[in-house]
């Protein structure tokens, strides 16, 4: 059986959002080129007319929602101030984006950017990926009442009334054991990626792709 192939962060997630987004854009297009389905993360409240004709354009990502703004607004620019813009360091706290929501807002919020989303994109959304893995069952209930039917995330909740499932992988590409069990579920991220590649890694994310490819019957 193939494997879930998850990515998050789409454009970003709390780093400032890259001036030129090529680089991200190269590391989506190579699922695309080897007709790899992956379910993509994106936080919708901060993407651009450019993002979502981008998006638009892809055949093999199945879109998901990775919460509404991942507390972008904020800790990007805690990121900046403190001189840590990739966030090497650590040192800017992440939570639950809706911990202090009531049930009924995160309600609202989450059916208006489903709805907006599959509106601009033409495409169902039924998956949630909650951004840093923090959720809660009140979370949970509110992607259940508004259509929801599966959330990806390391942190399993008891009792939630939609499928959650977590990874067996969760990393960089060059961290992938080529030995071992199939991997059901597989988190890579946009970010990490590029940073692999920036770093002089131009292959870990093509091995891990020819990889898949060949031991997966995808």
């Amino acid at each position: 059986m193939a494997p879930l192939i998850r990515i998050d962060d789409y454009p970003t997630g709390i780093r400032p959002i890259p001036t030129d987004m090529a680089l991200i854009h190269t590391i989506l297009l190579k699922f695309e080129t080897a007709q790899l389905p992956y379910y993509l993360g994106i936080v919708p409240a901060i993407l651009t007319p450019q993002m979502i004709h981008f998006l638009s354009q892809l055949k093999f990502m199945i879109p998901v929602l990775h919460g509404i703004d991942h507390q972008y607004p904020t800790l990007s620019k805690k990121l900046i101030k403190i001189g840590d813009p990739n966030n090497k360091k650590g040192k800017v706290s992440v939570q639950n984006e809706f911990k202090w929501h009531r049930l009924s807002t995160i309600t609202s919020k989450l059916k208006y950017w489903k709805t907006w989303l599959e509106t601009q994109l033409h495409r169902p959304i039924t998956t949630y990926i909650p951004p840093n893995n923090q959720i809660n069952l009140k979370t949970l209930q509110a992607l259940h009442t508004v259509g929801f039917t599966l959330c990806l995330c390391e942190t399993i909740i008891p009792n939630s009334p939609i499928p959650m499932i977590d990874s067996d992988f969760y990393g960089f590409s060059n961290q992938f054991p080529k030995q071992g069990p199939e991997k059901k579920v597989i988190t890579l991220h946009t970010n990490w990626e590029a940073d692999l590649i920036q770093s002089g890694d131009t292959m870990s994310l093509d091995n891990l792709i020819a990889h898949l490819r060949l031991h997966y019957s995808i």
